[in-house]
């Protein structure tokens, strides 16, 4: 994991120098605290971040939807994007959350995801929408997207595609519907 996100910091860097209208200095910066995750948990669980979103522990949170991220899981590439435009304190910021936005949004689109892109791509100057082009296009070379990790579980697509088309059980008051549509109804000359 580590090594990914040494090799993703070089190709991001590469691509400083086309940010010549914004502070070159101010983007490597944002660069490199952006995606300086701390690697040493190897049991990376997305609801764990979930819960210390909702607990109000935002640093922990973006920790791990940053190691997430960097793993692959587009959910957290997601909400990564997400906290990265909230708490955008300068330009560059607002670059990496739209690569990110549309990293997350390869594989399983979602109405969600396409609203924070488009937010994110109404305040892009056009300059910024080529920064950012770059950039996503070396992230696809180097990160993954659409896996789902969940804790020792992880789901590659195909094994998502399997649990999307396998048969579902229903309970509780669907299997009531379904019994009374086969029992003859009362008062109806049956």
């Amino acid at each position: 994991m580590m090594n990914r996100t040494i090799v993703f910091c070089a190709l991001v860097f590469s691509t400083v120098s086309m940010a010549n209208e914004l502070d070159m200095e101010q983007f490597e910066g944002e660069l490199e605290s952006a995606f300086a995750c701390d690697d040493a948990r190897d049991n990376l669980i997305y609801q764990d971040a979930i819960l210390l979103e909702r607990e109000g522990d935002l640093a922990s949170a973006s920790e791990l939807f940053c190691n997430l991220a960097a793993a692959g899981d587009d959910r957290a590439q997601f909400k990564y994007a997400d906290f990265l435009q909230k708490n955008a304190k300068n330009r560059s910021a607002v670059v990496i959350a739209s690569a990110l936005a549309n990293l997350s949004n390869q594989v399983y689109k979602s109405a969600r995801k396409s609203q924070l892109i488009e937010a994110l791509e109404q305040t892009l100057s056009d300059h910024e929408k080529d920064l950012r082009n770059s950039l996503f296009s070396k992230m696809v070379g180097v990160f993954s997207t659409g896996n789902r990790l969940d804790g020792n579980q992880y789901l590659s697509k195909k094994d998502l595609d399997k649990l999307r088309d396998k048969k579902r059980l229903f309970t509780g008051s669907r299997i009531k519907r379904e019994d009374a549509k086969s029992l003859p109804l009362r008062g109806h000359g049956n």
